[in-house]
């Protein structure tokens, strides 16, 4: 008889997060036939810990300091900080492109010499060539 065992994996990595990977073995007669992971997900100190299973919170607790967690905290809010900032940057940007854009695309009146009239055409005194090499005109 196969007998599904949940398991949880939890790494701590070098920033003090953690890593945790659950799943279920499933197990014949003492030997492991299959493994499922059903979920990976981090934690930073800081993170709340409703819901998490007891290995976690044990090992959360264990971990992390209350000067780990404010630092933790702070960094957070600093990212969150300079990330509206960029977006706000790039915002205002846009607005002044688009305002530089509109601005560029006044007409202007052109001086009598650049208008050319297509009915009278400007005219040349040398005569047109017939083979395309000489001004002489063939035959």
């Amino acid at each position: 008889m196969i007998v599904p065992v949940d398991i949880i994996s939890v790494q701590v990595n070098a920033n003090n997060s953690l890593f945790v990977t659950t799943g279920i073995d499933y197990d014949s007669n003492g030997a492991i036939v299959g493994s499922e992971i059903t979920s990976q997900y981090t934690l930073v100190p800081g993170d709340d810990l409703t819901g998490q299973p007891t290995e976690v919170v044990n090992i959360a607790n264990a971990l992390w300091t209350q000067e780990m967690i404010d630092a933790a905290l702070a960094k957070k809010a600093a990212e969150k900080a300079a990330q509206e900032a960029a977006v706000k940057a790039a915002a205002d940007a846009q607005a002044a492109a688009e305002a530089t854009a509109q601005t560029t695309t006044t007409t202007t009146e052109l001086r009598s010499e650049q208008i050319v009239d297509p009915l009278i055409l400007p005219t040349s005194d040398v005569p047109p060539s017939v083979d395309g090499m000489s001004t002489n005109i063939l035959g």
